[in-house]
């Protein structure tokens, strides 16, 4: 799991939609985040993916199958979220599609991750750090 954690933790989370644009990095601070946050009154958050199941890579077609389900859930249970991707900063990582979900307790934040096969999440609170959380 070592070499994994430091995959995560050198890894580029995004989120890009619309005018909205910053960059999530673990261990660091991030004010345009923290911004956002207090802008738009959101308690805390989850970065979340249903690309490549138990971090094992699988077709671009069954990923994107999964997302959509993933954001029908998101939806049915009427969560605000953006779009965004995890990355690599050297770009040797192919983009995970990801949404930032806002106002979503940890715990169904972990539930979702489970059941869309995910090996982790990114969790925050406002004016705090990014965390990596663990969903096994």
């Amino acid at each position: 799991m070592t070499d994994l954690a430091e995959l995560y933790r050198q890894a580029v989370y995004v989120v890009e939609d619309g005018d909205i644009s910053f960059r999530i990095r673990l261990g660091r601070k991030n004010h345009e985040l923290n911004h956002y946050l207090a802008v738009q009154q959101i308690g805390n958050w989850a970065f979340l993916t249903a690309y490549n199941p138990n971090s094992t890579p699988i077709p671009d077609s069954k990923n994107l199958k999964r997302q959509s389900q993933l954001i029908d859930r998101l939806n049915a249970a009427k969560y605000r979220y953006l779009n965004g991707y995890g990355t690599s900063e050297s770009g040797d990582w192919p983009p995970e599609a990801s949404l930032f979900v806002a106002d979503i307790e940890r715990n169904e934040a972990m539930a979702i991750a489970r059941d869309f096969g995910q090996t982790a999440i990114l969790y925050g609170r406002s004016g705090g750090d990014a965390e990596l959380v663990w969903c096994d």
